[in-house]
């Protein structure tokens, strides 16, 4: 997944009986040279086993060094050979590295390169999607086992993601009967079946139909972390059940949710003072460590990216502008900054230990003290799997495992303890797993608008008083047209480069070009150089009908000319054109929207959709 599977969420999924979790995708370029990067998307602790580091790559180099700077915290690497997205277009890797041709050869070559880097003592894995045919998906397994794959994990959907209809869309269900072929006709390699998962029965369903050797699964997860739990026991018997399980939640020093600022609920609650008046607003010393500390790592992050575009320009910083210069001054500064934070990070467990906050409500009249949020430690001395282990009756975790809101909330309390978690991510378990109830109380909005994870906790909480309570709800009649609307003008919006890719494609089925359906959206879309970016920042503004002919000329016509000249695209999301990052100067073009075969070229993007399966 990209971006959706971190530590907090695979612990959640493993405590409701997933058995193996990957990470969500890595760049494996980013990986190896920036190191900020590695802080920020790979953590990990003794709970989160067994775990599978998963990678896109289009370089062997690049995939057998990252390889060896995670060997010692997973137990197997993936290769990605399945991500569909327009960025691994652009970026030439996932799915559009399986074309048979000279990329055949490369992908092969980075699952030696990854095997020799690690083996014997890590497996390399593959994850793909089905070809055009059964018989050129079967002799593509059958590559990759030879390469040195140890196992490999399908995902039963064409990669083709500009047929938005039709057999074999990205957007169908997936066809599992040619893994049960597959799967027959390449012995002995593992076999995960991955697609029509969103119940317990079909994963059972599906492993019968393909006689695969695990049943893998994204989107339904997302929904529902606690889709395995019925591998655990069955709940319907009379006899009460015990289980044993890993449980992440014994670390975390609250029961319920910590001590919340108030929010705003202006337009649905009949009595806001009922609930919110007596909550007391407090932050932790904790708190205002971890938000400085994300923002100097976010400073370091592009410290990092700077150094990295003077390397690949031979050293010469010639190509750096005034502001960047300052930032490479200010490094030493930021990383001794970063290393005081850690150690007063370090020192407030022991500061705030015994310290409680008190949270009243109209849902809690008890007044029970409120133990403070523990900071994010990963530290690996506290955790083990002796003392995270407890027997508990089944029923309890079923119990959890059928209410959204109380799935929701360990989340958050796993975000807060094991992050850092973004806002982003947080918001988007939250709105995958309490999508109707959400909806429901007209919260979706507030969700999504979110900024801290104190109004997140809010807005479940809000939720559970509802429910506890429904007259405490009144429906908003005007606030639902307005949703309504600013829904149809984010679909409207966000639908621009579906329907740009759509065109293109009919112009090339118009044209004749059926073999080569992808003609017109390989032009224009060569990465822009980060020396021809500089040149044209360095015209003046009014000089904009040059910028954008020397941008076509250089086959970047595709790429939103504002993301690059002014670092940001108001448009965002809404925005039709490809938000991807610059490449080095030396770092070889895509000359007439050809792809090349890789070689370490640059494959850094900024991901514009959402996270998701």
């Amino acid at each position: 997944m990209v971006g959706a599977s971190e530590l907090p969420f695979r612990l959640l999924t493993r405590k409701y009986g997933a058995q193996l979790a990957y990470t969500p995708m890595m760049s494996s370029v980013r990986f190896v040279r920036e190191p900020s990067y590695r802080n920020e998307i790979f953590q990990t602790n003794p709970l989160d086993r067994p775990l599978v580091c998963h990678f896109s790559a289009n370089s062997p180099t690049d995939f057998a060094k990252a390889v060896q700077l995670v060997a010692d915290q997973c137990d197997a690497i993936d290769l990605n050979l399945g991500c569909p997205q327009r960025t691994a277009f652009v970026g030439h890797f996932g799915s559009y590295l399986l074309d048979p041709g000279p990329d055949r050869q490369l992908i092969c070559d980075i699952v030696r390169a990854g095997v020799q880097a690690v083996s014997p003592s890590k497996p390399i894995l593959v994850k793909i999607r089905l070809l055009e045919t059964l018989d050129e998906t079967i002799q593509l397994c059958r590559q990759l086992k030879d390469a040195g794959a140890s196992l490999i994990a399908i995902h039963a959907r064409k990669r083709a993601g500009w047929e938005r209809k039709g057999p074999g869309a990205r957007d169908g269900p997936a066809k599992l009967d040619l893994v049960t072929h597959i799967k027959q006709a390449v012995p002995n390699i593992p076999i995960i079946a991955n697609g029509n998962v969103i119940s317990y029965q079909d994963v059972l369903d599906n492993q019968t139909l393909t006689n695969a050797d695990g049943i893998m699964s994204a989107e339904g997860i997302l929904d529902n972390p606690a889709l395995f739990l019925p591998r655990l026991g069955n709940n319907e018997t009379t006899i009460q059940q015990t289980v044993t399980i890993v449980d992440p939640l014994l670390h975390c020093c609250f029961k319920d949710d910590a001590t919340i600022p108030p929010l705003d609920e202006s337009n649905n609650t009949k009595d806001t003072t009922n609930l919110n008046s007596k909550s007391a607003t407090t932050t932790s010393n904790t708190d205002v460590i971890k938000k400085k500390k994300r923002k100097l790592l976010k400073k370091l992050r592009e410290i990092e990216r700077i150094q990295t575009k003077v390397q690949e320009n031979g050293g010469d910083d010639s190509i750096l502008e005034k502001d960047e210069h300052q930032k490479l001054k200010a490094k030493s500064s930021v990383q001794e900054a970063i290393r005081k934070l850690d150690q007063q990070e370090e020192e407030q467990p022991k500061q705030e230990n015994g310290t409680t906050t008190s949270s009243s409500s109209s849902s809690d009249v008890n007044q029970k003290p409120t133990s403070t949020t523990p900071p994010h430690n990963n530290n690996t001395k506290e955790l083990t799997v002796a003392n995270s282990t407890h027997t508990i009756p089944l029923s309890q975790l079923y119990d959890t495992a059928n209410d959204k809101i109380a799935l929701a909330k360990e989340y958050l309390q796993l975000a807060q303890r094991f992050g850092p978690t973004t806002m982003r991510t947080q918001i988007f378990h939250v709105r995958r797993m309490m999508k109707e109830i959400l909806d429901q109380y007209q919260l979706m909005p507030d969700c999504l608008q979110c900024r801290t994870p104190a109004q997140l906790v809010n807005i479940v909480r809000l939720c559970e008083s509802y429910r506890h309570d429904p007259t405490l709800f009144v429906y908003n009649r005007q606030k639902a047209k307005e949703q309504a609307l600013a829904l149809e003008r984010k679909r409207h919006e966000e639908g621009k480069r579906k329907a740009f890719e759509a065109r293109m494609i009919r112009k090339a089925k118009r044209e004749g070009k059926l073999q080569d359906l992808e003609y017109y959206l390989r032009r224009g879309a060569t990465v822009p150089t980060q020396a021809l970016v500089k040149q044209l920042r360095s015209m003046k503004d009014d000089n904009k009908p040059e910028q954008l002919k020397a941008w076509t000329e250089n086959d970047h016509s595709q790429h939103c000319l504002a993301f690059h000249l002014d670092k940001t695209c108001q448009r965002g999301r809404a925005c039709a054109f490809l938000h991807v990052d610059a490449k080095a100067s030396n770092g070889g073009s895509h000359k007439n929207g050809e792809h090349g075969g890789g070689g370490g070229q640059d494959t850094t993007f900024e991901e514009q959709d959402e996270v998701a399966g």
